[in-house]
């Protein structure tokens, strides 16, 4: 096809997930809680600015400042606009809908660079009819969208060789929420791999440029550790081994115990710790024996899957990234494939069940079947992941970028007369 064409599938299908999330959104009326402390917060820094964002005065539910300046914006449209109770709703879900679009198109186009246009269509509506992730920005209406996007783009930046840009957008998604922080390891590792000490100096600097820029404007009136303060505050606020996921100590503990519960002596906190440090031992191995993009792309979905399944304080949505990082890669195997759809059947679950529980105001300690069922099938997929980077992806040779493997297999081109 064409590149005509091309811009024409993808611009459809954007348009038309723009247009149905929209529609969902007016029609849906989301989690009232965070809906109200959303607008809350937006109708403040439209009328009190980034400064005083972070009194404590206001309460505990604010955000890191990406976040904050979307709540800057939504604010200053709605306090200009008036568009009523729905009409605001529906304001504050654009900026996640145009970022889930933009995560649907940005998955479409690079998988243009090593795949047929018809495999990238169809990884492309692998995201957009995912039945969790339309679920998390067009009904629960959350933001996740808003950090996988500058999430996804970093790890695609820094395996094209321009590290950079890559970890500033690394530093972006931080600035939306904490989660990002599950994919650091991978990307320093990578970045250690392909790069010399001038690109790492260079990375370093364009992290700290976004953070120092970001948080800029909210400095005035804080004291100068306000940045560690902000994520300390946001870390603290749920201190569940597990905060409503399919996870493992959900599975172990069940739900809403906090993550003090000692384990031979030890708190799931640093038991936690010690699972997530495994997970990343495994991925750093398996970076280190396979130099390709398919191993380093398995790599970094292992890694936030891990981080879900085993770090503490997870809440259910927080495996939206795991998904986003599986399905580039799910036609390369059978196998991926089945985890995508295991998994993305678990996500869904599990969102269903914490939204429930939320608007029936069931909290407490609990572990009923479908959390048991869920948790199991969230550990089978990084289980069958781990086996599949660990003895299938040596079999299929994964040295090298997939474009290269393809190249090493398609035919020469004959040579041009001199």
């Amino acid at each position: 096809m064409n590149s005509r064409t091309v811009i024409v599938i993808g611009v459809s299908v954007a348009l038309l997930m723009t247009a149905v999330e929209l529609a969902s959104v007016a029609h849906y009326d989301g989690l009232h809680w965070d809906i109200r402390s959303f607008a809350a917060r937006a109708i403040q820094m439209a009328y009190r600015g980034p400064a005083n964002y972070y009194d404590p005065r206001l309460g505990d539910d604010f955000y890191p400042p990406a976040i904050a300046y979307d709540q800057w914006l939504v604010g200053w449209l709605g306090t200009s606009l008036m568009p009523g109770v729905a009409g605001f709703r529906v304001l504050m879900q654009v900026p996640p809908i145009i970022c889930s679009v933009l995560l649907a198109l940005t998955i479409f186009f690079v998988a243009l660079r090593t795949d047929t246009v018809q495999r990238a269509v169809i990884l492309m509506l692998l995201y957009v009819l995912n039945p969790g992730l339309f679920y998390d920005v067009a009904v629960w209406a959350q933001n996740d969208s808003m950090y996988a996007l500058p999430m996804f783009l970093s790890f695609v930046l820094v395996l094209r060789g321009r590290p950079a840009l890559g970890w500033a957008l690394a530093a972006l998604a931080i600035l939306v929420k904490p989660q990002p922080v599950a994919l650091l390891p991978v990307l320093g590792l990578i970045t250690l791999l392909r790069q010399g000490p001038l690109q790492w100096t260079f990375s370093l600097a364009a992290v700290a440029a976004v953070i120092v820029i970001g948080f800029l404007p909210f400095q005035l009136n804080h004291h100068i550790t306000l940045v560690p303060d902000v994520y300390a505050q946001i870390g603290e606020r749920f201190r569940s081994a597990s905060s409503r996921a399919f996870n493992f100590p959900a599975l172990v503990f069940g739900m809403d115990v906090p993550d003090s519960v000692r384990v031979a002596g030890v708190s799931y906190f640093v038991l936690g710790g010690f699972l997530v440090l495994a997970t990343y031992v495994f991925v750093a191995r398996l970076l280190l024996q396979h130099a390709g993009d398919r191993a380093a792309t398995l790599a970094a979905f292992i890694g936030v899957l891990g981080f879900f399944l085993f770090a503490p304080r997870m809440h259910e949505r927080y495996g939206y990234a795991a998904l986003v990082f599986l399905i580039p890669i799910a036609l390369e195997s059978p196998l991926l494939m089945t985890a995508l759809l295991l998994l993305s059947a678990a996500f869904y679950s599990n969102l269903l069940y914490g939204m429930g529980g939320i608007e029936e105001l069931r909290f407490g300690a609990s572990r009923p079947w479908i959390v048991i069922c869920g948790a199991l099938l969230n550990l089978t997929v990084f289980a069958a992941s781990v086996w599949y980077a660990s003895y299938r992806l040596p079999a299929l040779g994964s040295v090298g970028s997939a474009s290269e493997e393809r190249s090493e297999t398609a035919p020469s081109a004959p040579a041009t007369e001199q």
